[in-house]
């Protein structure tokens, strides 16, 4: 926590170091201030960047791969002493380990971070079928810098929300479109009141949660988190507890069909919600996105179940091929890792040389049986 602030800006190389400690949010304002934003931020404003890099967080552009991805260096202190400035060109053969380290590579100091000049975010929000939604992922994945679709499990249809990135000047904004919705909806504020009815009706009788779902997906078109630059604003806000899987783009129509048919039997998804976006491939050993680009879901959950409809649908993520975020719920074990992740084998290796007798633990470490 006292590794915070930013070290120095590379304008020549496009580039920022920060202290691992730095938020996401504080980061991004420190490059606000000097005109800059950061190519691939996480969502998740709250986080630190050193923690960010650890687990592959992510933000909500198709065209941007992980954060760990982007990154350009860092710098680790390991268990040994040992001070190790990590990038493709120093220490490389730690460095596609230590870019997702879960934690236990080392301790990350710094993070050197890729930026872009910055500019503001244009949003567009309409309803879409989930087939129309599907059918649409190419375009959308290659035409806009922002993507997220969100629906209830046992819902037909979805809140869809494109952005693009503009420059601040309203005369040099380009005309670019996707494809234009027959209604688009208007900004709103958070209805995190209604909200909050509809996941206590959908708790208490779960029998209803499939009709609350279908009307709530149409009716409520405000109570998505504001944006700026891609990054939710709000940080962690109203949601409550989350998990993800990331998919290849050819296995996510049956995950979602799965889910709505598992929703549509359990009593445990009332007052879920599903949120979809996009990730480019990358060559980070323990990222799912290693080598293709993937579909994320991302299962939204309060209350006393929300537990169990992780679990639930965990098993059927699995069987459909996806991989989990490591920053989320998820309880994917190294048997699994080892038999679908084609360098977990990789990593395994970078981890025991720079920790031989696994001083560093983590949750996720335990159950991949790193050491």
């Amino acid at each position: 926590s006292g590794l915070r602030g930013i070290v120095h800006i590379d304008k020549a190389g496009q580039t920022a170091t920060f202290l691992a400690g730095t938020t996401v949010d504080e980061a991004a304002a420190e490059l606000e201030a000097h005109g800059y934003s950061m190519v691939s931020a996480p969502a998740d404003t709250a986080a630190s960047l050193g923690g960010a890099v650890s687990v592959g967080a992510h933000g909500y552009s198709p065209k941007d791969t992980n954060f760990s991805a982007s990154i350009v260096d860092l710098g680790l202190l390991t268990v040994d002493g040992n001070y190790l400035t990590v990038s493709a060109r120093k220490n490389a053969e730690y460095w596609a380990a230590a870019q997702l380290g879960l934690g236990v590579v080392g301790i990350i100091t710094h993070v050197t971070v890729r930026i872009r000049k910055y500019q503001a975010l244009r949003a567009q929000r309409f309803t879409r079928t989930l087939d129309e939604m599907l059918a649409e992922l190419n375009e959308a994945r290659s035409k806009v810098d922002f993507y997220r679709a969100q629906w209830k499990p046992t819902a037909a249809k979805a809140r869809v929300e494109v952005g693009w990135l503009e420059d601040a000047s309203p005369a040099a904004i380009p005309a670019r479109t996707f494809t234009p919705p027959a209604n688009p909806e208007p900004g709103e504020k958070a209805g995190g009141f209604r909200n909050a009815i509809r996941r206590g009706l959908a708790r208490v009788l779960p029998k209803l949660a499939p009709i609350v779902d279908r009307v709530s997906t149409v009716v409520d078109r405000g109570d998505a988190p504001g944006l700026r630059d891609g990054r939710d604003v709000a940080g962690r806000s109203e949601h409550g507890r989350v998990m993800e899987y990331q998919f290849p783009q050819h296995a996510v129509a049956d995950a979602i069909a799965d889910l709505g048919e598992l929703a549509r039997v359990s009593h445990n998804f009332g007052g879920t919600r599903v949120r979809l976006s996009m990730i480019e491939s990358d060559r980070v050993l323990m990222s799912a996105a290693y080598g293709e680009p993937v579909v994320a879901l991302a299962i939204e959950a309060h209350g006393a179940r929300a537990e169990a409809a992780f679990r639930e649908a965990e098993e059927l993520f699995i069987r459909r091929g996806g991989l989990p975020n490591w920053g989320t719920w998820n309880t994917f074990n190294g048997a699994e890792a080892a038999d679908v992740m084609p360098r977990f084998g990789d990593f395994r290796h970078a981890v025991h040389d720079l920790d031989s007798h696994g001083r560093l633990v983590s949750g996720a470490a335990s159950r991949l049986q790193l050491h």
